[in-house]
């Protein structure tokens, strides 16, 4: 047996249960991982916090979600025009798109030529919209329902950006690198900062932060050279997440456990 986890497990357990039925889940999970012959987390600080949240004796296997790296890809050339932020996410209170609201709308006021795209469904969504509503927002901040190839989002959008406030290995940020998107991410827990390598490949901003979000917003759109950097970083590092890697990691998997 091989258990597969892909989110934060201690957080979403906390925030989706009282502390009693949190405390049976708990036992629950830690009973079951401790029978099954093989542990795999999306991350490697997740392998850690499922060690230590249910008191393994060995930190479970890392393996990182792959995506398919499109052939061809070159990276996005800055340009003066309306710039596209695209955000594919659930609409719900992990995701926290209130945040990513906060911070365009100040973004916006600094600099008007940008357009927010929100693709997604999900609880959430209705509350959102009429927040955008509200805001009077609604020409520049748009709503896609889930799409099952976003491709062609990928090609027409200038900017990825993610505002969770917990991950496991966001696929859906390394898929928008794969496509020379430069990224902004919440700095959660986990995933993020693994894939930009700590800031490195992509900027990083804190938990709920709209300022910091917005900061980093404004210096994408109007820093020419920061904006390139991050395009071809974004390419060069989606490549290590690639399917191939990943596939090749679970066949060891699967030829360990037959000897």
């Amino acid at each position: 047996m091989i258990a597969n986890i892909h989110n934060n497990v201690r957080d979403t357990i906390r925030s989706k249960s009282s502390p009693i039925l949190g405390f049976i889940l708990k036992i629950i999970f830690s009973h079951v991982l401790k029978k099954v012959n093989f542990i795999i987390c999306v991350s490697t600080n997740l392998s850690s916090q499922v060690k230590d949240y249910f008191s393994l004796k060995s930190q479970p296997h890392t393996i990182y979600n792959g995506v398919t790296i499109p052939r061809g890809i070159k990276p996005k050339s800055f340009k003066y025009k309306k710039k596209i932020l695209l955000c594919i996410s659930r609409f719900d209170k992990q995701k926290d798109q209130v945040t990513l609201l906060k911070a365009f709308h100040m973004a916006f006021k600094e600099f008007p030529n940008i357009e927010l795209v929100l693709v997604g469904d999900g609880s959430l969504k209705e509350t959102i919209r009429k927040k955008v509503e509200k805001m009077g927002m609604s020409r520049e901040i748009k709503f896609l329902d889930w799409v099952q190839k976003p491709e062609t989002l990928y090609q027409k959008s200038d900017i990825f950006i993610l505002s969770s406030k917990r991950e496991g290995l966001p696929f859906v940020l390394i898929e928008a690198m794969s496509y020379g998107l430069p990224v902004i991410s919440t700095n959660s827990p986990f995933g993020p900062s693994e894939i930009l390598k700590e800031g490195k490949d992509g900027i990083l901003v804190p938990i709920g932060d709209y300022g910091s979000m917005k900061e980093a917003i404004i210096k994408l759109v109007t820093n020419k050279k920061m904006y390139e950097s991050l395009s071809r970083k974004s390419i060069k590092r989606a490549k290590f997440f690639s399917k191939e890697n990943m596939l090749k990691n679970y066949r060891k998997v699967f030829y360990s456990l037959s000897e």
